[in-house]
Formats: structure tokens, sequence, C-alpha cells
């Protein structure tokens, strides 16, 4: 298991929860329509640096900007510590590079978005296809940054050695999860643009051949929604059945136990036709249970431990590493067998 460096690992936490709270405030941008806050201007602001006079819209577009750029300098610091820290085949190192090149791919696609002017009241089809584009970077971003996290708070190498199907089973949850993410964003896009009145009349213009196309997509994503509920549910029984490990399990719980909370929260904010401050409860939750996915299998793929430490989730003392010994899982085993002592503890005859 990797040394855990407490200052960095904080540092990863602080990085991972202030982008959330830059996800959440950029879905209130849009359901807000202060998309167009700055104008097409990027990265100036109306033309300006610090707008003289700015409207609530400029404020509240002007504050995602700020802090955008806030949590891209964590991510940024958070990749130049890592290199400095750990070594090149740490644990740690891939996931701080991914966060850092989803990240510039935030900063790239919000840019265009405000450039090519799909953000107010924009109803166009490379609008929805750029909304889509940002949530699948986002989760990706979101999913690397909480890979960070973990992993610097102590973690094994993967070993992917006889878990083909586990691994087959995470590239179908992930799909799945990461096309529902992509339609939901498609559909509170529709929401936005095209509010209901009642849910008996969104109901109607979903399905009714003369409304706008954004409108007709919205259905799509509550079907796959709960398709991909029941598909992630199925998986973490195989999965979780097949890793036998306490660790496996307890992130097994969490992924089930947000995905049923999703779902109810999906419901009830259809039936409360999408108000802005659910739409953003909706968002949070299923970030959680995106992060909650990519621990799962995480977890599930990690080597299994060699030693008690590891096994223990602890590490040795200065005195016990000086001494050279070794909890080994194995000698704990033959112990419990009455075969062999335990390796690394000291005699008490």
């Amino acid at each position: 298991m990797s040394r855990v460096h407490p200052r960095f690992r904080s540092l990863s936490t602080l990085s991972l929860v202030v982008t959330l709270g830059v996800i959440l405030w950029g879905a209130y941008v849009r359901a807000s329509g202060s998309g167009a806050g700055c104008g097409s201007h990027w990265p100036t602001c109306n033309g300006e640096v610090i707008p003289r006079s700015p409207s609530s819209a400029t404020l509240v577009e002007l504050t995602h900007r700020v802090t955008s750029g806030l949590s891209a300098l964590l991510v940024l610091g958070q990749l130049v510590w890592a290199r400095r820290l750990f070594p090149v085949d740490h644990p740690v190192r891939s996931p701080v590079r991914w966060a850092a090149l989803f990240m510039f791919g935030e900063v790239l696609i919000g840019a265009g978005i405000v450039i090519l002017k799909y953000v107010a009241m924009d109803q166009s089809f490379g609008r929805a296809v750029w909304v889509a584009l940002h949530l699948v970077n986002t989760f990706l971003l979101v999913g690397s940054l909480g890979l960070v996290a973990w992993r610097s708070a102590g973690a094994r190498r993967f070993d992917l050695e006889g878990k083909g199907l586990t691994v087959g089973l995470g590239v179908v949850c992930v799909a799945l999860i990461l096309a529902t993410g992509a339609t939901g964003a498609i559909a509170a896009l529709g929401d936005t643009l095209f509010p209901a009145k009642s849910l008996g009349s969104a109901l109607r213009e979903d399905f009714s051949p003369a409304s706008h196309w954004l409108v007709q997509l919205r259905v799509v994503h509550p079907f796959l929604a709960v398709m991909t509920a029941f598909v992630l549910l199925a998986v973490r029984q195989v999965v979780d059945s097949r890793a036998d490990s306490r660790e496996v399990s307890y992130a097994g719980t969490q992924l089930r136990v947000s995905v049923v909370c999703q779902v109810a929260l999906g419901f009830v904010n259809m039936l409360m036709l999408a108000p802005t401050w659910m739409q953003l409860a909706h968002l949070l939750v299923s970030q959680y249970v995106w992060l909650a996915l990519v621990r799962f299998f995480a977890t599930a793929l990690e080597a299994a431990p060699t030693d008690l430490y590891e096994a223990l989730g602890i590490e040795p003392t200065e005195a016990e590493i000086a001494e050279g010994g070794s909890l080994t899982v194995r000698g704990l085993e033959a112990a419990d067998a009455g075969d062999a002592p335990v390796e690394g503890l000291p005699s008490h005859e």
C-alpha cells in the first residue's frame, strides 16, 4: 500500500469539493439564463477584465468564471505537487494527469460555448451537442479527482489478472452512466428553454410531433436512467460476490444507496416540473453516484493486500520498519491454523 501524505490528500479533497461547487454554479448559470452575462467575450467579460456596471446576469456568469479559474489552479497545483511528491509508478500519478487533461478540456469547452453563443435562449442543435459534451467531460474530470483523493489516502496498484469480467462490466457501467448524464443535460436544457406549466401538459408536449425536438428528447433521459439504475444494481451484486472483499462491499453499499436515492430524486424532479433548486440537487447526487461507481470499480480492481498492514489499512511504525518485520497475510493464516508463527511478530515464549 502506498504511503499516505495528509497535506496532499487535503489538497486533493479541496480540489474535488471546489470543482463540484463550480459544476453546481455552472448549472445555475444555465438554469437562470445568465450564460450571456459576459456577452460573447472570453476570457474578458463584455470586453472588460472587471465590469464597471454589471447586471445580475453578469455577476452570476463572472462568479462562475472566477471560481472555475480557482478550480483550475487547484488542479494545476495538484499536478505539480504530485510530480514532486510521488514516484513515476505511484497510483496517484495517472489520475492526477487525467484530472489536469480534463480540466483543460473544461476550459476549452466552456470558452467554446461562450464564443459560439450557445447560451441564454439559444435552441440550436449545436448547443445540445456542446452541453452533452460538457457534461461528459465534467464527469470524467470529477472521476479523476475522486481517484486522486482516494488513492492519495493509500492505495494499491491495479491488478487486472483474472478480472476480465469486472473490467468489461465496468466499461458497460461507465458508458451507460455517461450516456445517462448526457441525456440528462439535454433534458435540463429543454426544461430551461421550454418550461412546462403542468405535468400533464409536459407529457403531452414530450410525445407531440409538433413540439420542438429538445422537448421531444426530454423523455429519453428518465427511461435511460431507470435502465442504467437496474444495470448498476445488478453489476454491483455480481462484482461484490466475485471480489469477496470488505472494501468492495462497503463501496458497493455506497453505490447502491446513491443509485436508489438518485432514481427517487429524479421522479420527484419530474413531478415538480424541474425547478432550479431541484435540478441542482439532482445534479449533485448524480455526481455522487458517479464517484461511488468509480470508487467501487477502482477498489474491485486493486491488487490484493500482500501483508497484514495493507489488509488492516495501517502503516508500520518507523521502529517496525527498522526491525524489518513483515506481518504477512499468509503468516497470519498459518498461525491461525497452528502451522507456523506469524512472520514479523515477536515471540512471547
